[in-house]
């Protein structure tokens, strides 16, 4: 091998931390050992020169993806090992390794005629199990991976279709937010389809579903309760076998930033599927990879499957749907390995499972976003979501999550799509941290998607333009009454359906707004609407004449039927 052809300054750097000549060579000989038994994986380096972990890793990355799936590493030995290089296996891949192997050679105890041995060991094994882990990866060495071909293709990924990678749509109760959010997305993934089918909003939300199956979409929504455990990675506890197990389970920002991260297409859905319909009508026994250790698979009534050791029958291991995918997808950390992989190779020797590299992008909606804490959901990552921060770009940055320890980045392919209801928390309050990494359209009430549509002569159009014109003088122009609440009158232009929408949504919604204070209330929807209570005369056995009772209102039933009720909210002027 032509060391040359291979190496960069980083390697370089990386070498002159051995002491002797001896230890560059043995060094040496094991990357190209690598590169003649294992030519598919690629090499690069990782750490920091400042940094005890700075080692060389085999596996898979891409030039575009800051962080790589390590297999193989090749470090130094501390003095209190002994010195001089070793190469291991990384703690997630040892499923690839011959039964009773060690997972690592070292250069004190082994020559690199016995590493080629080893090397050879894992191929044959790996062969036989049909384990295709070794076979993925373009053959990149480290001298491949220059900045300036990282710089071309973050610009490329980010300003494709001018859609920024941070986008909150903000405005006021019913103006479409979330709604909106399915084009928004389609835009970023698919936008062929999107301007193909623009006026075909079924067709849009269909495509919308297939995406969000194909794991191309992710949708969450924040409260007061959600946490970064939720968001991004927590210790999760599972009764197993009458004990308590703790586990760490990624939340939903990670896992749709793995899956980005690796820019896969799969047959996956379709494959689950008709896996859960067979083991439904015939019992399905495995045998694990490495230890030939059988195993019944059932589905439980959530869709998940579940592993039963055939010799501890009270052993039920459960592995959801989506940690199925997160591994076969994403090579997240999975519980009951073993099991996982060789459903894993079942799937891909029965049923035909499908993996492709592709370039695409992905999305993830928040939806209400300002509802929840940013410091508390997005913790350290409120820094890393930044376009300048992304993997690939010139001042990227990676992190060491809490939990897992695993080194993080956010890819530049994965796209954030929040909404915010202007009615819930002001633009002005939100969190500052927040607001400078996100872009912001606003979305206000938009009276002329209502024209047109008449109820038993009611304009709704008008309608609506003057309660807001009366809302933005009496309070702002953030808790103005949005147009969707009035787009289901266009399919049924009916009093009974418009009266629905006042009793059930625009009145309680007002309420809210003015702290039940009916005078305003009035002032927006007329005096027949909200009419004053009498005050029995009885009520009271003292005399009231010197205390003052506050008047009180109530919403007239009868005049929320009457077409004239509504009518007059726009055809009342004040005269002089």
């Amino acid at each position: 091998m032509n060391f040359n052809n291979y190496s960069n300054q980083p390697v370089r750097d990386f070498l002159d931390k051995f002491d002797t000549e001896e230890d560059r060579a043995w060094v040496k000989a094991i990357i190209g050992l690598l590169k003649d038994i294992f030519p598919k994986l690629d090499h690069y380096v990782t750490g920091g020169f400042d940094k005890s972990y700075i080692d060389i890793r085999i596996g898979r990355k891409d030039k575009i993806v800051k962080k790589g799936s390590p297999i193989f590493f090749i470090g130094k030995e501390s003095k209190n090992n002994g010195g001089g290089a070793s190469l291991w296996i990384h703690e997630n891949m040892r499923h690839i390794l011959p039964k009773n192997q060690e997972g690592w050679i070292k250069q004190q105890k082994h020559t690199d005629i016995q590493a080629g041995e080893w090397l050879e060991a894992i191929k044959n094994y790996v062969e036989s199990e049909n384990i295709k882990d070794l076979d993925l990866g373009n053959g990149y060495s480290p001298k491949d991976y220059k900045e300036q071909e990282v710089n071309v293709s973050m610009s490329n990924d980010i300003q494709e279709y001018n859609v920024p990678l941070n986008t909150i749509l903000y405005g006021s109760p019913g103006t479409g937010k979330t709604y909106h959010t399915i084009n928004k997305a389609l835009e970023i993934i698919d936008k062929p389809f999107l301007d193909a089918n623009a006026n075909d909003r079924k067709k849009l939300k269909q495509r919308f579903d297939e995406l969000r199956k194909e794991g191309k979409i992710a949708f969450t929504t924040f409260h007061q309760s959600f946490s970064y455990e939720d968001f991004i990675e927590g210790i999760r506890a599972n009764t197993v076998e009458g004990g308590v197990e703790y586990k760490v389970e990624n939340g939903v920002f990670k896992r749709v930033a793995r899956l980005a991260e690796l820019q896969t297409k799969s047959n996956f859905d379709e494959v689950y599927n008709k896996l859960c319909n067979d083991i439904e009508s015939d019992t399905l026994m495995l045998e694990t990879l490495v230890y030939k250790k059988l195993f019944k698979v059932e589905v439980s009534s959530r869709k998940n499957l579940v592993a039963i050791p055939e010799t501890e029958t009270k052993t039920r291991m459960t592995i959801t749907r989506e940690d199925l995918r997160g591994f076969i997808l994403g090579n997240e950390n999975v519980d009951w390995k073993p099991y996982v992989r060789t459903i894993n190779k079942y799937l891909e020797k029965k049923y035909g499972l499908e993996i492709d590299k592709e370039k695409s992008n992905f999305v993830l909606i928040v939806d209400e976003i300002n509802r929840g804490n940013p410091s508390n959901v997005f913790g350290e990552l409120i820094t890393l979501i930044e376009s300048s921060k992304r993997a690939g770009a010139p001042e990227a940055l990676a992190v060491t999550l809490p939990y897992s320890k695993e080194d993080f980045s956010v890819p530049n392919n994965l796209y954030i799509i929040g909404t915010m209801n202007t009615a819930d928390r002001s633009l002005a309050l939100m969190d500052s941290a927040l607001r400078r990494r996100f872009h912001f359209e606003e979305m206000m009430p938009k009276p002329a998607l209502l024209a047109g549509i008449d109820v038993d002569g009611v304009d709704i159009q008008l309608l609506l333009e003057r309660m807001n014109a009366r809302i933005t003088a009496l309070y702002d122009r953030e808790h103005t009454l949005g147009h969707a609440f009035f787009m289901p009158l266009r399919e049924e232009p009916t009093l009974a359906k418009l009266r629905e929408v006042f009793e059930r949504q625009i009145l309680p919604l007002l309420q809210e707004y003015f702290f039940e204070d009916w005078n305003k209330i009035r002032l927006i929807v007329g005096d027949a609407l909200i009419v004053p209570e009498k005050i029995d005369a009885d009520l009271f056995d003292g005399n009231i004449d010197n205390i003052t009772i506050p008047q009180s209102y109530r919403i007239n039933a009868k005049a929320l039927n009457d077409a004239k009720t509504y009518m007059n909210i726009y055809t009342s002027l004040k005269k002089g």
